[in-house]
Protein backbone atom coordinates (compact mmCIF):
# COMPACT_ATOMS: atom_id res chain seq x y z
CA UNK A 1 0.00 0.00 0.00
CA UNK A 2 2.54 2.31 0.25
CA UNK A 3 5.14 1.34 -2.14
CA UNK A 4 3.06 3.32 -4.45
CA UNK A 5 2.68 6.29 -2.92
CA UNK A 6 6.33 6.09 -1.55
CA UNK A 7 7.38 5.93 -5.48
CA UNK A 8 5.03 8.63 -6.38
CA UNK A 9 6.49 11.16 -4.43
CA UNK A 10 9.94 10.11 -4.95
CA UNK A 11 9.00 10.98 -9.17
CA UNK A 12 6.85 13.70 -8.25
CA UNK A 13 9.80 15.75 -6.32
CA UNK A 14 11.97 15.18 -8.18
CA UNK A 15 10.36 16.16 -11.14
CA UNK A 16 9.73 19.30 -9.18
CA UNK A 17 12.63 20.28 -8.03
CA UNK A 18 14.07 20.56 -11.36
CA UNK A 19 10.84 22.36 -12.23
CA UNK A 20 12.30 24.58 -9.70
CA UNK A 21 15.90 25.12 -10.27
CA UNK A 22 14.77 25.73 -14.05
CA UNK A 23 12.14 28.29 -13.76
CA UNK A 24 14.52 30.11 -10.86
CA UNK A 25 17.74 30.18 -12.99
CA UNK A 26 15.58 31.72 -16.60
CA UNK A 27 13.93 34.87 -13.62
CA UNK A 28 17.29 35.30 -13.07
CA UNK A 29 18.57 35.52 -16.45
CA UNK A 30 16.35 37.48 -17.70
CA UNK A 31 16.30 40.29 -14.54
CA UNK A 32 20.16 40.11 -15.06
CA UNK A 33 19.45 41.00 -18.32
CA UNK A 34 16.64 43.78 -18.60
CA UNK A 35 17.55 45.95 -15.68
CA UNK A 36 20.73 47.05 -16.58
CA UNK A 37 19.35 48.39 -19.79
CA UNK A 38 16.56 49.58 -18.23
CA UNK A 39 18.55 52.09 -15.50
CA UNK A 40 21.14 52.78 -18.43
CA UNK A 41 17.93 53.92 -20.71
CA UNK A 42 16.82 56.37 -18.01
CA UNK A 43 20.29 57.53 -17.46
CA UNK A 44 20.31 58.39 -21.27
CA UNK A 45 16.97 60.28 -21.44
CA UNK A 46 17.70 62.32 -19.15
CA UNK A 47 21.30 63.38 -20.77
CA UNK A 48 18.95 64.03 -23.54
CA UNK A 49 16.44 66.17 -21.58
CA UNK A 50 19.49 67.94 -20.10
CA UNK A 51 21.04 68.26 -23.87
CA UNK A 52 17.18 70.23 -24.45
CA UNK A 53 17.01 72.56 -21.57
CA UNK A 54 17.93 76.08 -22.25
CA UNK A 55 19.50 76.66 -18.91
CA UNK A 56 23.30 77.01 -18.39
CA UNK A 57 23.18 76.81 -14.23
CA UNK A 58 26.19 75.22 -12.42
CA UNK A 59 23.22 72.54 -10.97
CA UNK A 60 22.87 71.61 -14.60
CA UNK A 61 26.36 70.59 -15.17
CA UNK A 62 27.19 69.06 -12.16
CA UNK A 63 23.88 66.70 -12.73
CA UNK A 64 25.53 66.08 -16.52
CA UNK A 65 28.84 64.98 -15.20
CA UNK A 66 27.06 62.67 -12.66
CA UNK A 67 24.96 60.96 -15.16
CA UNK A 68 28.14 60.87 -17.59
CA UNK A 69 29.89 58.89 -14.28
CA UNK A 70 26.60 56.77 -13.92
CA UNK A 71 26.67 55.85 -18.22
CA UNK A 72 29.74 55.09 -18.15
CA UNK A 73 29.37 52.76 -15.23
CA UNK A 74 26.55 50.86 -16.36
CA UNK A 75 27.74 50.71 -19.81
CA UNK A 76 31.01 48.79 -18.40
CA UNK A 77 28.59 46.42 -16.65
CA UNK A 78 26.45 45.41 -19.34
CA UNK A 79 29.62 45.07 -21.62
CA UNK A 80 30.61 42.40 -18.54
CA UNK A 81 27.00 40.31 -18.95
CA UNK A 82 27.54 37.05 -21.12
CA UNK A 83 24.54 37.65 -23.38
CA UNK A 84 23.12 34.44 -25.26
CA UNK A 85 22.24 36.21 -28.54
CA UNK A 86 24.89 38.21 -30.74
CA UNK A 87 21.75 40.75 -31.66
CA UNK A 88 22.29 42.04 -28.15
CA UNK A 89 26.19 41.99 -28.06
CA UNK A 90 26.50 43.60 -31.42
CA UNK A 91 23.78 46.91 -30.37
CA UNK A 92 26.20 47.10 -26.87
CA UNK A 93 29.01 47.08 -29.01
CA UNK A 94 26.99 50.25 -31.43
CA UNK A 95 26.10 51.60 -27.93
CA UNK A 96 29.48 51.55 -26.51
CA UNK A 97 31.17 52.70 -29.52
CA UNK A 98 28.55 56.17 -29.93
CA UNK A 99 29.13 56.93 -26.32
CA UNK A 100 32.87 56.50 -26.88
CA UNK A 101 32.71 59.09 -30.07
CA UNK A 102 30.19 61.66 -28.51
CA UNK A 103 31.23 61.52 -24.40
CA UNK A 104 33.53 64.20 -24.58
CA UNK A 105 31.53 66.67 -26.99
CA UNK A 106 28.78 65.86 -23.88
CA UNK A 107 30.70 66.93 -21.60
CA UNK A 108 31.27 70.35 -23.38
CA UNK A 109 27.11 70.87 -23.66
CA UNK A 110 27.83 73.82 -21.67
CA UNK A 111 30.05 75.50 -24.06
CA UNK A 112 28.42 74.97 -27.03
CA UNK A 113 25.09 76.02 -25.13
CA UNK A 114 27.03 78.96 -25.07
CA UNK A 115 28.96 79.31 -28.34
CA UNK A 116 24.67 78.54 -29.10
CA UNK A 117 26.32 75.50 -31.81
CA UNK A 118 22.86 74.29 -32.33
CA UNK A 119 24.66 72.14 -35.19
CA UNK A 120 26.84 70.05 -32.51
CA UNK A 121 23.75 69.85 -30.34
CA UNK A 122 21.00 68.02 -32.73
CA UNK A 123 24.30 65.64 -33.68
CA UNK A 124 24.50 65.00 -29.79
CA UNK A 125 20.85 64.70 -29.71
CA UNK A 126 20.81 62.27 -32.37
CA UNK A 127 23.62 60.07 -31.22
CA UNK A 128 21.87 59.80 -28.41
CA UNK A 129 18.77 58.60 -29.97
CA UNK A 130 20.97 56.10 -31.75
CA UNK A 131 22.14 54.67 -28.33
CA UNK A 132 18.38 54.45 -27.13
CA UNK A 133 17.41 52.57 -30.51
CA UNK A 134 20.57 49.94 -29.53
CA UNK A 135 19.41 49.37 -25.99
CA UNK A 136 15.46 49.34 -27.21
CA UNK A 137 17.14 46.12 -29.22
CA UNK A 138 18.53 44.71 -26.09
CA UNK A 139 15.15 45.00 -24.24
CA UNK A 140 13.32 43.64 -27.79
CA UNK A 141 15.29 40.30 -27.37
CA UNK A 142 15.35 39.91 -24.03
CA UNK A 143 11.54 40.11 -23.70
CA UNK A 144 11.66 37.81 -27.14
CA UNK A 145 13.54 35.53 -24.34
CA UNK A 146 10.55 35.97 -21.80
CA UNK A 147 8.84 34.62 -24.30
CA UNK A 148 10.54 31.77 -25.02
CA UNK A 149 10.52 31.22 -21.00
CA UNK A 150 6.46 31.13 -21.21
CA UNK A 151 6.92 28.45 -23.92
CA UNK A 152 9.22 26.00 -21.85
CA UNK A 153 7.93 26.49 -18.27
CA UNK A 154 4.77 25.28 -19.80
CA UNK A 155 6.10 22.35 -21.42
CA UNK A 156 7.98 21.77 -18.33
CA UNK A 157 4.85 21.89 -15.99
CA UNK A 158 3.08 19.44 -18.68
CA UNK A 159 5.88 16.91 -18.88
CA UNK A 160 6.20 17.13 -15.38
CA UNK A 161 2.57 16.58 -14.98
CA UNK A 162 2.55 13.85 -16.81
CA UNK A 163 4.91 11.71 -15.05
CA UNK A 164 3.08 12.43 -12.19
CA UNK A 165 -0.26 11.48 -13.07
CA UNK A 166 1.38 7.92 -15.19
CA UNK A 167 3.12 7.54 -11.56
CA UNK A 168 -0.10 8.06 -9.66
CA UNK A 169 -2.13 5.77 -11.89
CA UNK A 170 -0.05 2.67 -10.51
CA UNK A 171 -0.87 3.50 -6.96
CA UNK A 172 -3.61 1.88 -4.90
CA UNK A 173 -6.92 3.86 -4.54
CA UNK A 174 -5.63 5.40 -1.55
CA UNK A 175 -2.63 6.01 -2.97
CA UNK A 176 -4.23 7.50 -5.95
CA UNK A 177 -6.14 10.14 -3.45
CA UNK A 178 -3.22 10.98 -1.66
CA UNK A 179 -1.42 11.47 -5.11
CA UNK A 180 -3.99 13.77 -6.66
CA UNK A 181 -4.26 15.69 -3.32
CA UNK A 182 -0.65 16.24 -3.79
CA UNK A 183 -0.45 16.72 -7.95
CA UNK A 184 -3.41 19.62 -6.93
CA UNK A 185 -0.76 21.41 -4.94
CA UNK A 186 2.06 21.40 -7.07
CA UNK A 187 0.17 21.67 -10.19
CA UNK A 188 -2.14 24.95 -9.25
CA UNK A 189 0.98 27.12 -8.20
CA UNK A 190 3.00 26.39 -11.47
CA UNK A 191 0.01 27.24 -13.43
CA UNK A 192 0.09 30.49 -11.24
CA UNK A 193 3.68 30.99 -12.50
CA UNK A 194 3.40 29.89 -15.82
CA UNK A 195 0.32 32.55 -15.83
CA UNK A 196 2.71 35.19 -14.40
CA UNK A 197 5.32 34.70 -17.28
CA UNK A 198 2.61 34.97 -19.66
CA UNK A 199 2.08 38.65 -18.64
CA UNK A 200 5.34 39.84 -18.00
CA UNK A 201 6.07 38.75 -20.91
CA UNK A 202 2.92 40.84 -22.53
CA UNK A 203 4.56 43.82 -20.33
CA UNK A 204 1.84 43.69 -17.64
CA UNK A 205 4.21 44.38 -14.85
CA UNK A 206 1.28 45.31 -12.65
CA UNK A 207 0.65 41.15 -12.36
CA UNK A 208 1.63 39.59 -9.34
CA UNK A 209 2.01 35.80 -8.90
CA UNK A 210 -0.31 35.18 -6.00
CA UNK A 211 1.78 32.20 -3.80
CA UNK A 212 1.53 32.78 0.21
CA UNK A 213 3.18 29.78 0.85
CA UNK A 214 6.40 29.66 2.52
CA UNK A 215 8.69 26.79 0.31
CA UNK A 216 10.60 26.63 -2.77
CA UNK A 217 7.52 27.96 -5.12
CA UNK A 218 7.09 30.75 -2.45
CA UNK A 219 10.26 31.83 -3.18
CA UNK A 220 10.21 31.84 -6.96
CA UNK A 221 6.74 33.85 -7.08
CA UNK A 222 8.47 35.69 -4.66
CA UNK A 223 11.08 36.25 -6.86
CA UNK A 224 8.69 36.59 -9.84
CA UNK A 225 7.07 39.77 -8.42
CA UNK A 226 10.08 41.28 -7.10
CA UNK A 227 11.63 41.46 -10.97
CA UNK A 228 8.55 42.35 -11.82
CA UNK A 229 8.51 45.54 -9.18
CA UNK A 230 11.49 46.47 -10.33
CA UNK A 231 10.89 46.51 -14.12
CA UNK A 232 8.14 48.26 -13.36
CA UNK A 233 9.44 51.24 -11.47
CA UNK A 234 11.87 51.49 -13.97
CA UNK A 235 8.97 51.69 -17.02
CA UNK A 236 7.56 54.42 -14.52
CA UNK A 237 10.89 56.54 -14.57
CA UNK A 238 11.30 56.64 -17.71
CA UNK A 239 7.86 57.17 -19.10
CA UNK A 240 8.13 60.66 -16.01
CA UNK A 241 11.26 61.55 -17.63
CA UNK A 242 9.91 61.63 -20.93
CA UNK A 243 6.75 64.07 -20.40
CA UNK A 244 7.95 65.82 -17.23
CA UNK A 245 9.62 69.44 -17.52
CA UNK A 246 13.03 68.32 -14.97
CA UNK A 247 13.09 71.62 -13.63
CA UNK A 248 9.63 72.58 -12.39
CA UNK A 249 7.79 69.11 -12.45
CA UNK A 250 5.13 70.53 -14.78
CA UNK A 251 4.48 68.71 -18.07
CA UNK A 252 6.91 69.15 -20.53
CA UNK A 253 6.07 70.56 -24.53
CA UNK A 254 5.86 67.46 -26.19
CA UNK A 255 2.90 65.79 -23.67
CA UNK A 256 1.29 69.31 -23.55
CA UNK A 257 0.93 69.24 -27.11
CA UNK A 258 -0.15 65.61 -26.65
CA UNK A 259 -2.90 66.61 -24.27
CA UNK A 260 -3.85 69.83 -25.71
CA UNK A 261 -4.51 67.72 -29.02
CA UNK A 262 -6.86 64.75 -26.85
CA UNK A 263 -8.85 67.90 -25.59
CA UNK A 264 -9.39 69.47 -28.89
CA UNK A 265 -10.29 66.08 -29.74
CA UNK A 266 -12.98 65.37 -27.06
CA UNK A 267 -14.46 68.78 -27.16
CA UNK A 268 -15.67 68.17 -30.98
CA UNK A 269 -16.82 65.22 -30.04
CA UNK A 270 -19.00 66.31 -27.12
CA UNK A 271 -19.41 69.74 -28.47
CA UNK A 272 -18.06 71.50 -25.29
CA UNK A 273 -15.89 74.21 -24.53
CA UNK A 274 -12.20 75.11 -23.31
CA UNK A 275 -10.02 77.55 -22.65
CA UNK A 276 -6.04 77.70 -23.37
CA UNK A 277 -4.00 80.26 -21.12
CA UNK A 278 -0.33 81.60 -22.32
CA UNK A 279 1.70 82.15 -19.08
CA UNK A 280 5.70 84.51 -19.50
CA UNK A 281 7.23 86.11 -16.89
CA UNK A 282 7.81 89.83 -17.54
CA UNK A 283 11.59 91.12 -17.08
CA UNK A 284 12.99 87.17 -16.76
CA UNK A 285 16.00 87.99 -18.79
CA UNK A 286 16.72 91.10 -16.29
CA UNK A 287 16.70 88.93 -13.47
CA UNK A 288 18.70 86.44 -14.86
CA UNK A 289 21.23 89.23 -16.45
CA UNK A 290 21.44 90.90 -12.55
CA UNK A 291 21.19 87.54 -10.48
CA UNK A 292 22.20 84.79 -12.31
CA UNK A 293 20.55 81.30 -13.83
CA UNK A 294 20.08 80.05 -10.84
CA UNK A 295 17.98 82.83 -9.27
CA UNK A 296 16.09 82.32 -12.55
CA UNK A 297 15.60 79.26 -12.20
CA UNK A 298 14.04 79.80 -8.37
CA UNK A 299 11.73 81.85 -9.79
CA UNK A 300 10.44 79.21 -12.52
CA UNK A 301 10.02 77.24 -9.78
CA UNK A 302 7.95 79.38 -7.89
CA UNK A 303 5.89 79.97 -10.95
CA UNK A 304 5.53 76.52 -11.36
CA UNK A 305 4.18 76.28 -7.87
CA UNK A 306 1.52 79.10 -8.29
CA UNK A 307 0.20 77.75 -11.35
CA UNK A 308 -0.23 74.08 -9.52
CA UNK A 309 -2.20 76.40 -6.42
CA UNK A 310 -3.98 78.47 -8.21
CA UNK A 311 -5.68 76.21 -10.56
CA UNK A 312 -8.02 73.26 -10.21
CA UNK A 313 -7.19 69.41 -10.56
CA UNK A 314 -8.74 68.65 -13.90
CA UNK A 315 -6.73 71.57 -15.44
CA UNK A 316 -3.68 71.36 -16.56
CA UNK A 317 -0.22 73.47 -16.21
CA UNK A 318 2.96 72.71 -18.52
CA UNK A 319 6.07 74.50 -19.20
CA UNK A 320 6.17 75.17 -22.90
CA UNK A 321 9.12 77.47 -23.29
CA UNK A 322 11.84 79.38 -20.87
CA UNK A 323 9.83 81.11 -19.02
CA UNK A 324 6.61 80.46 -20.62
CA UNK A 325 3.68 78.20 -19.90
CA UNK A 326 0.57 77.29 -20.32
CA UNK A 327 -2.92 75.90 -18.66
CA UNK A 328 -5.71 73.73 -20.30
CA UNK A 329 -9.12 74.72 -18.80
CA UNK A 330 -11.61 71.93 -19.39
CA UNK A 331 -15.15 72.85 -19.68
CA UNK A 332 -14.20 76.66 -18.74
CA UNK A 333 -14.48 79.75 -21.24
CA UNK A 334 -15.28 83.54 -20.52
CA UNK A 335 -15.61 84.84 -17.19
CA UNK A 336 -15.01 81.49 -15.39
CA UNK A 337 -11.57 81.28 -17.47
CA UNK A 338 -10.54 85.29 -17.15
CA UNK A 339 -10.90 84.38 -13.11
CA UNK A 340 -8.77 81.31 -13.11
CA UNK A 341 -5.86 83.81 -15.16
CA UNK A 342 -6.70 86.66 -12.75
CA UNK A 343 -6.63 84.46 -9.92
CA UNK A 344 -3.02 83.34 -11.15
CA UNK A 345 -1.59 86.75 -11.95
CA UNK A 346 -2.80 88.18 -8.49
CA UNK A 347 -1.09 85.64 -6.82
CA UNK A 348 2.49 85.66 -8.37
CA UNK A 349 1.76 89.67 -8.23
CA UNK A 350 1.60 89.17 -4.67
CA UNK A 351 4.70 86.95 -4.08
CA UNK A 352 8.04 87.03 -3.86
CA UNK A 353 11.69 84.90 -4.50
CA UNK A 354 14.31 84.93 -1.84
CA UNK A 355 17.09 84.11 -3.92
CA UNK A 356 20.40 83.93 -1.08
CA UNK A 357 19.17 82.82 2.48
CA UNK A 358 22.29 84.81 3.46
CA UNK A 359 21.45 88.10 2.03
CA UNK A 360 17.46 87.59 1.92
CA UNK A 361 17.63 89.22 -1.36
CA UNK A 362 14.49 88.97 -2.56
CA UNK A 363 12.75 90.02 -5.92
CA UNK A 364 9.07 90.24 -7.49
CA UNK A 365 7.74 88.86 -10.27
CA UNK A 366 5.38 89.52 -12.31
CA UNK A 367 3.47 87.73 -15.09
CA UNK A 368 1.36 88.67 -18.40
CA UNK A 369 -1.48 86.03 -19.28
CA UNK A 370 -3.00 85.13 -23.02
CA UNK A 371 -6.40 83.61 -22.86
CA UNK A 372 -7.96 82.32 -25.56
CA UNK A 373 -11.06 79.93 -26.11
CA UNK A 374 -12.68 76.83 -28.14
CA UNK A 375 -14.76 77.37 -30.22
CA UNK A 376 -14.94 81.42 -29.33
CA UNK A 377 -11.33 81.76 -30.73
CA UNK A 378 -10.30 78.98 -32.94
CA UNK A 379 -11.61 75.79 -34.22
CA UNK A 380 -8.28 73.86 -34.34
CA UNK A 381 -5.26 73.46 -31.93
CA UNK A 382 -3.01 75.42 -33.85
CA UNK A 383 -5.29 78.25 -34.24
CA UNK A 384 -5.91 78.50 -30.69
CA UNK A 385 -2.46 78.53 -29.58
CA UNK A 386 -1.75 81.32 -32.54
CA UNK A 387 -4.65 83.53 -30.64
CA UNK A 388 -3.76 83.10 -27.13
CA UNK A 389 0.11 83.96 -28.13
CA UNK A 390 -1.65 86.89 -29.49
CA UNK A 391 -3.09 87.74 -26.68
CA UNK A 392 -0.08 87.67 -24.80
CA UNK A 393 1.73 89.64 -26.99
CA UNK A 394 -1.30 92.22 -26.39
CA UNK A 395 -0.80 91.79 -22.93
CA UNK A 396 2.82 92.37 -23.06
CA UNK A 397 2.02 95.81 -25.79
CA UNK A 398 -0.44 97.24 -22.93
CA UNK A 399 1.97 97.42 -20.06
CA UNK A 400 2.50 93.86 -18.47
CA UNK A 401 0.90 92.60 -15.27
CA UNK A 402 -2.41 91.67 -17.26
CA UNK A 403 -4.53 89.34 -18.71
CA UNK A 404 -5.61 90.10 -22.58
CA UNK A 405 -8.06 88.17 -24.36
CA UNK A 406 -8.25 86.85 -27.46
Amino acid sequence: MLLPLLVAFVVSLAAFNSLLAYVDELVHESSRELLPAVTLQADVQKVITLLRDKTNSVDTYLELEQYIFSIDHKLANLKSIDFGHVEEVDAIDRASLTWELTRDTIQNIPELKRQQNNDELELLNDALNDMQVELDVILYVASEEVDVIVDQAGATRDRAGMQIGLTLLLALVMASLFGHILAQSILHPLSLLHDGAEQFGKGNFKHRVEIKSHDELGRVAYAFNRMAVRLDRSLRSLRRLSTRDYLTDLLNTREFYRVLEAEMVRAQRYEESFSLLLVDADHFKNINDTYGHQSGDKVLRMLAKHLRAQVRNVDVPARVGGEEFAVILPNTVDEAALKIAERIRLAIAESAVELSDQEKTEVKVTVSIGLAGYPRSASDVRGLFHQADMALYNAKQAGRNRVSIA
